[in-house]
C-alpha cells in the first residue's frame, strides 16, 4: 500500500470518527429516554391507589424552622407508622422531642394509655390529630385532582406523576400509583410502604371489651329512638 493510500486511509477514519463523535449523543438524546418519561400516558382513575385491608405504610413529615439554621436538626419531625388488618388499625406516632403516642383503633374507636397504662378513648379524633383524621387514606394528597396534573417528573431518580396547587404538591409512582412525596405549606411528606402484617392484628382484650361497650350502648341508643 502506497503512502497515498495509507493518508486517505487515515483521513477516511478520522471522518468516520467524527461523524460518530456527533452521532452517538444525537442517538442518546432521541433513544436514551426512558419510556416512564416520555411515553407514559396521563394518569386515570384512582389516581392514588387505595390502601388494601391490610398494609402497613409509615407517613413522616418534616417541617423546617421560618428562620433558616445551618442546623438541618432544628428541623421538626413527626412520623406516623400504620398498621392495619380488617377493622383494626395500630399506629404509632412520634415527634421530635416527645414520647411516642401508640394509638388502637377498633372500629370507629380509638383508644390510647396514659401513663399509668389507663385507656383514654380520644374523642372528636379529627380534632385531636386533624393530620391523621383520615387513617383510611394517604394524608396530605389533596392537589392530587386531573387539573392539578401538570406531567411526569422523578422524584430521587423515581418516575412520577407530578400534581402541584397554590398548597403544595405531590409526586405519585407511575408503576404502582402510590405517593412518594409531598409537599404542603412548607413541610415535606415522605411515604414508605412496608410489608403488611403476616397475620390480623388482636387489640387488647381490655381495649376489645371497652370498644364492644360502647357498640352496645350504640345500639341501644339507636333502638329506642
Amino acid at each position: 500500500m502506497n503512502r497515498c493510500s495509507l493518508k486517505n486511509q487515515r483521513r477516511l477514519l478520522r471522518v468516520f470518527l467524527g461523524i460518530a463523535f456527533f452521532l452517538f449523543p444525537l442517538e442518546l438524546l432521541v433513544h436514551g429516554q426512558t419510556p416512564d418519561t416520555r411515553n407514559t400516558p396521563k394518569p386515570e382513575k384512582p389516581y392514588v391507589a387505595p390502601i388494601p385491608s391490610s398494609a402497613h405504610w409509615m407517613v413522616t413529615l418534616k417541617t423546617v424552622p421560618v428562620k433558616k439554621t445551618d442546623d438541618d436538626s432544628a428541623a421538626f419531625i413527626t412520623t406516623a407508622e400504620v398498621m392495619q388488618t380488617e377493622n383494626i388499625r395500630h399506629v404509632v406516632i412520634s415527634a421530635t422531642g416527645k414520647a411516642p403516642l401508640i394509638l388502637d383503633q377498633i372500629d370507629n374507636y380509638v383508644f390510647s394509655r396514659d401513663s399509668r397504662n389507663n385507656i383514654q378513648m380520644i374523642p372528636r379524633f379529627q380534632e385531636n390529630f386533624p393530620y391523621l383524621a383520615e387513617l383510611h387514606r394517604f394524608p396530605f394528597l389533596e392537589c392530587v385532582t386531573p387539573d392539578n396534573y401538570k406531567g411526569v417528573d422523578k422524584y430521587r431518580g423515581t418516575p412520577c406523576f407530578h400534581y402541584q396547587d397554590s398548597n403544595g404538591e405531590a409526586w405519585i409512582q407511575i408503576d404502582s400509583i402510590r405517593p412518594l412525596a409531598a409537599k404542603v405549606n412548607g413541610s415535606e411528606i415522605e411515604y414508605k410502604i412496608l410489608p403488611p402484617p403476616s397475620q390480623a392484628l388482636v387489640p387488647p382484650p381490655d381495649m376489645t371489651a371497652l370498644a364492644n361497650r360502647f357498640k352496645d350502648a350504640a345500639r341501644n341508643l339507636e333502638s329506642v329512638r
